[in-house]
């Protein structure tokens, strides 16, 4: 039996071959739609240098399809996407902060994303705006392909944040798209071989020269109104010193 990293590792790999080779045009409000409705759960976000992917399952051919969450908790989801913090979701609707809370973690659970909502990806929540119809970003790309007896489906669009390296420090660079991506700050530092303090201060750098708060309110602003982010002013770089000409030696 595969251990489950060694599993995760191929289905990644067949996923992008899928997603290279076999892709169809898909509307990210349908993806939305599935996901909310059953038809289809997470099993696995990852993303590339250039891509966002979900790797997907049917909900009802492969298990019992899962228990939706009622309307008014999606709603809740969706706001959080479209509001970026609890205390904001919690004031439109009139609920606590735990509440939004515990119906977030219910309706990510049954999307298949046990996951904090700072880690959900950037696809997800490009679906949910496209179904809203406030995003630019209203197409992604579909494919399917078979492993060890099952079939899984791929969905992939392009990332919303590789435009930024313009704004941004090769260093801010490389731990903005980390943090869009869901990794932690710890993660980062692990990954970059810096100290978490090191990162804390890149990240809050970074989100000011984007005039942005932080990963939620860039995420959401890259789908939306990316002249918000991209229309700001680019960062200048050094230009390399120049050598100095040797003067040959006499002879």
């Amino acid at each position: 039996m595969q251990k489950n990293s060694e599993l995760t590792e191929i289905l990644q790999a067949c996923a992008v071959n899928a997603d290279e080779t076999s892709a169809e045009p898909i509307d990210l409000a349908l993806l939305w739609r599935e996901l909310v409705n059953g038809e289809v759960r997470v099993m696995q976000s990852f993303a590339s240098e250039e891509r966002c992917y979900l790797l997907l399952e049917r909900g009802r051919e492969h298990r019992p399809r899962a228990r939706i969450p009622q309307s008014r908790k999606i709603r809740i989801l969706e706001s959080l996407f479209f509001l970026g913090a609890q205390k904001n979701v919690a004031l439109e609707f009139g609920v606590s902060l735990s509440s939004v809370a515990g119906v977030t973690k219910e309706c990510l659970l049954a999307l298949g994303l046990p996951c904090k909502p700072s880690r959900v990806s950037p696809l997800v929540i490009a679906a949910a705006h496209a179904a809203r119809g406030d995003s630019i970003v209203c197409w992604g790309r579909a494919s399917q392909f078979s492993h060890a007896g099952a079939t899984y489906r791929v969905v992939s669009f392009a990332r919303p944040d590789s435009d930024l390296a313009r704004y941004l420090t090769p260093a801010q660079y490389e731990v903005i798209r980390l943090r869009v991506e869901g990794m932690s700050h710890t993660e980062i530092a692990v990954c970059r071989h810096r100290s978490r303090r090191t990162i804390a201060n890149q990240l809050a750098e970074s989100f000011r020269r984007l005039g942005v708060s932080g990963r939620a309110e860039l995420i959401r602003c890259l789908i939306t109104q990316p002249q918000a982010v991209l229309g700001r002013k680019p960062v200048r770089r050094r230009a390399p010193p120049r050598q100095r000409e040797q003067t040959p030696l006499s002879a």
